[in-house]
């Protein structure tokens, strides 16, 4: 720290002491940090978990036109850290991707927490757990799918408690389509699905409605069940 003395007038003795480090600005925080550990119950390994910081409210005008998702890759052992993310309030996901574990913001409320200027740091612990395989196959014998001029599509997907979830196709062959989630024990849900103008029947050929919430097949799996298997048929009003 560099500093000198002044004088005023003639007056030698009086000495104002000044220090250039006292003299510059305080320095102010542009971006925000964010540590998350995950762990995972039982003796599963939480690496390789892919970990996204989605950016729900900025803090800054309504015109924010900046990135609102930020993912990385848990290492060895469960952690990820993110740097210079944008001051404001995230929901934090662990996504697994690899068919093991449940996706626990499909089921409950995201983890949030809220970075700003006065508080740039915030650290999360997160926990994924293994779930149960719920495989939904629809089979569409007369393509009905693939025939454009009929102007139908097909949604698939499973009410949760944190709400609906649309399913991506796991698998897809010229006699219909495959859907997978994995499901925590013990949480009630319901199968979800819209056909446009099809029918859909079910495994015993009847049909059913599966875009009411009141009338869709639903499930609640004890923790000893194992893969579950829904089975559904497009077919042509009659």
């Amino acid at each position: 720290m560099r500093c000198h003395a002044s004088h005023f007038g003639i007056i030698w003795s009086t000495l104002v002491i000044t220090c250039n480090s006292w003299a510059q600005p305080v320095a102010t925080q542009t971006a925000a940090t964010l540590a998350v550990q995950v762990a995972a119950q039982g003796s599963d390994s939480p690496s390789g978990l892919v970990v996204v910081a989605s950016l729900s409210m900025p803090d800054t005008a309504a015109g924010y036109s900046g990135p609102r998702a930020f993912a990385s890759l848990t290492n060895a052992t469960g952690f990820v850290s993110f740097a210079g993310l944008p001051f404001g309030v995230y929901s934090v996901c662990v996504e697994p991707q690899n068919q093991i574990f449940v996706e626990p913001c499909r089921w409950s409320t995201p983890t949030t927490t809220h970075l700003t200027s006065q508080s740039s740091s915030g650290t999360l612990s997160l926990t994924v757990q293994r779930g149960i395989p719920v495989e939904i196959r629809v089979d569409d014998p007369e393509g009905l799918l693939s025939q454009s001029s009929t102007g139908h599509g097909l949604l698939v997907g499973v009410y949760t408690p944190a709400g609906p979830v649309r399913l991506r196709p796991a698998a897809q062959d010229s006699g219909g389509v495959n859907y997978r989630i994995i499901a925590p024990p013990s949480v009630a849900a319901s199968i979800q699905m819209s056909a446009g103008g099809l029918s859909i029947l079910d495994a015993t050929g009847t049909a059913v409605n599966v875009s009411s919430l009141t009338s869709a097949p639903s499930f609640n799996l004890a923790p000893t069940a194992t893969t579950q298997f829904f089975r559904y048929t497009l077919q042509k009003n009659q």
